[in-house]
């Protein structure tokens, strides 16, 4: 599997951890998706409030947005 490429060529840009964690919470691989959010750099902790300013920015589809910012909440434990 290649899942982990761009995070292995750039550890420190957070949005790699984020998305890797939002795709494991969609599978329902919990345990996956808290262990990416635990390897964001110190320096970029999950805050839904600062993704939802962040994502709005880069996503032009509010579906995608909603979609993202679930998964995110789901890989935090923030929704069940």
């Amino acid at each position: 599997m290649h899942d982990k490429g761009a995070i292995q060529q750039d550890p420190s840009f957070p949005p790699n951890h984020r998305l890797l964690a939002i795709c494991h919470a969609f599978l329902g691989q919990f345990d996956d998706a808290r262990a990416a959010l635990a390897r964001l750099p110190p320096s970029a902790p999950v805050s839904i409030p600062a993704q939802t300013r962040s994502y709005r920015a880069m996503v032009r589809d509010s579906g995608h947005l909603n979609l993202a910012l679930s998964g995110l909440q789901l890989a935090a434990g923030l929704q069940a």
